[in-house]
């Protein structure tokens, strides 16, 4: 007898899609293909995808259930683009997303930048996360590109909405973070800075934005920080980036309201990432330990810690979420009641 749980270790070629689709065909209770499967897939990426998705149609017409997957998700076919998603949160939000039934778009730059001095996510790394998306049973593309360039976030738009039918919920958090007072900043150290932390929302916003617009329906969450609301010595550049994208947030939010789209920015106190870590340990001599342990005594609740990517996500799905439907252009601290002390 068939087991449905073969589908997982299948390695689809492009050839092989022809026959998989005929069982699918054949079986007591054909599964119907949906419209953009019926053609044969020009490579393995598009069909790993329609792998997954007549998997998922396959549960859904035989009524089985993989865990938790008949039961209703917060995000039940909608589309989610998650920026920055190789590494820590951006990976975080794409699985918790999953989990609630969304099928995703994971983008990361996957390549070094000359001013960042820890390593950044790749293209392993990414593919590792699309693949954990897919074995929930859920749609996954991986995008490789650089989201402060108008030309990498056109093209990976339209190759979203052209594979996955639209884009539904976006979050922009790709960022990068580094410390030096402004009298001894490189220019190119600021330029860099802007660009992928402010920019890059910028972009994914208007490309996104405008296929949201066409539906009358959208989310848009802005991943920034309590260095946005606040300032701090030798980070005036991460500071400016975070406070242009509240400022930017806010605006957008006026303009997109009429249409059904939300837009939103999350501000997390000091986060365990692995960003704030390498940042921690190699631009201070006091390193992660010891800033956790300050930033954390300085929080309200009894454990005095730093944010985890869990408390994060949590906040990133509901304010995503049909609970949170009618708040737009707020900055939400996520801190413990860091900035209340």
């Amino acid at each position: 007898m068939f087991n449905v749980d073969h589908l997982d270790t299948i390695i689809v070629s492009c050839n092989r899609y022809r026959e998989i689709s005929r069982f699918f065909s054949e079986l007591e209770r054909p599964v119907r293909l949906n419209a953009p499967l019926k053609q044969k897939p020009h490579n393995q990426n598009e069909a790993q995808t329609a792998l997954y998705e007549l998997h998922r149609q396959f549960l859904r017409c035989y009524g089985l259930s993989r865990g938790p997957e008949n039961v209703k998700g917060r995000f039940d076919e909608k589309v989610a683009l998650v920026t920055g998603a190789a590494r820590s949160l951006g990976r975080s939000l794409a699985v918790a997303f999953a989990k609630e039934g969304a099928d995703l778009i994971v983008n990361d730059i996957c390549a070094e930048l000359a001013t960042v001095k820890y390593p950044l996510g790749t293209e392993e790394r990414l593919a590792e996360v699309a693949e954990e998306v897919r074995h929930l049973g859920r749609r996954c593309m991986a995008v490789k590109a650089d989201v402060s360039k108008a030309v990498e976030v056109k093209s990976m738009v339209r190759r979203a909405v052209r594979d996955l039918g639209k884009i539904d919920i976006l979050i922009n958090n790709a960022g990068i973070s580094t410390m030096v007072d402004v009298v001894n900043m490189p220019d190119d150290v600021w330029d860099e800075t802007i660009a992928v932390n402010l920019r890059s929302a910028f972009l994914c916003s208007k490309h996104v934005a405008r296929q949201m617009i066409r539906r009358k329906y959208g989310r848009i969450v802005n991943v920034c920080s309590v260095y946005g609301l606040v300032g701090a010595p030798c980070a005036a550049h991460y500071s400016a980036s975070k406070h242009g994208m509240i400022g930017f947030t806010r605006s957008l939010a006026q303009e997109l309201a009429p249409y059904d789209i939300t837009v939103n920015a999350l501000c997390p106190a000091l986060t365990d990432t692995e960003m704030s870590r390498a940042v921690a340990n190699i631009y201070t001599t006091r390193g992660w330990d010891q800033i956790a342990s300050e930033v954390g005594a300085n929080t309200l609740f009894p454990d005095h810690r730093v944010m985890t990517v869990q408390d994060v996500t949590e906040a990133v799905l509901w304010l995503c979420s049909d609970s949170a439907k009618y708040i737009t252009g707020v900055a939400l601290p996520v801190d413990g009641g860091f900035l209340t002390n």
